[in-house]
C-alpha cells in the first residue's frame, strides 16, 4: 500500500475515533444531566422515606428503615432503633433491654439521611453503563459534593426503570457499600412511628 495513502487512512480513523469519543462524552453528559433531573424530581421536597437495606461489606447488616428528615425507626434482626430527633431508643429483644439517650446532631452520614441531601448538597459528576457479574447492565451515576471535597455518593441504577438498587458513599470520613429494594419515597408516616415505648418488663437505662 502507498505510504502516502496509508498515512490517510490512518489519520482518518484517528479523527473518526475521536469524533466517536466526544460524541460519546456528550451523549453521556446529556444523558447524566437527563438521569439525574429525573431523580431531582423524585427527591424534591421529599418529606418521608421506606426502604429495605443489606450492606456489602461482609458484616451481614441488614433491616429496614422509615424516616423523615430529622426522625427514624430502623429495624434490624434483634434490634429497634428508634429516634424523634432528640431522643434515640436503642432496644434489644434478647435482652429485654433499652438504652435511652440524647441524639447530639443529625447524623448526616446515616443511609436514610443521605437521599434529603441529594439534591440540596450534590451535584452529578459522572454516568457510566456497568454489568453485574450476571450480565444485566446498570447505571452508575456518580455525584459529588458541592461542600466537602472527597465525598461522593454513587448510586446504581435499574437500566430499565431507573430505580436505585444500590448506593456507595463517603460523607464525613465514613464509607459504605448498601444494598436498596422497596424504596418509597413519601409514604404515609405517622409520628407515632417515632416513639418507642417499652414493652412490659424491659430493664431502661436512661442516659439522658
Amino acid at each position: 500500500m502507498n505510504k502516502n495513502i496509508k498515512n490517510s487512512l490512518l489519520k482518518g480513523i484517528s479523527l473518526f475515533a475521536l469524533l466517536l469519543t466526544i460524541q460519546c462524552t456528550l451523549l453521556f453528559s446529556q444523558d447524566k444531566d437527563k438521569i439525574y433531573n429525573e431523580l431531582k424530581g423524585k427527591l424534591t421536597g421529599l418529606k418521608s422515606i421506606s426502604f429495605e437495606f443489606a450492606t456489602i461489606d461482609g458484616t451481614g447488616l441488614q433491616g429496614k428503615i422509615v424516616a423523615t428528615k430529622d426522625k427514624y425507626k430502623m429495624l434490624l434482626p434483634g434490634r429497634i432503633i428508634v429516634s424523634n430527633s432528640k431522643t434515640v431508643w436503642n432496644y434489644s429483644l434478647e435482652q429485654q433491654k433499652v438504652l435511652i439517650s440524647t441524639i447530639g446532631d443529625v447524623h448526616s452520614s446515616s443511609i436514610h439521611n443521605i437521599f434529603f441531601q441529594i439534591i440540596e448538597n450534590y451535584e452529578p459528576a459522572s454516568l457510566k453503563v456497568s454489568s453485574k457479574s450476571t450480565g444485566a447492565k446498570y447505571y452508575e451515576l456518580e455525584l459529588k459534593s458541592k461542600q466537602n471535597a472527597g465525598d461522593y455518593i454513587i448510586l446504581h441504577l435499574n437500566y430499565q426503570n431507573k430505580k436505585i438498587e444500590q448506593v456507595n458513599y463517603s460523607m464525613n470520613g465514613q464509607t459504605a457499600e448498601i444494598y436498596v429494594k422497596n424504596l418509597t419515597f413519601n409514604p404515609k408516616v405517622k409520628e407515632s412511628e417515632f416513639i418507642f415505648k417499652a414493652p412490659k418488663g424491659t430493664q431502661v437505662i436512661d442516659l439522658r
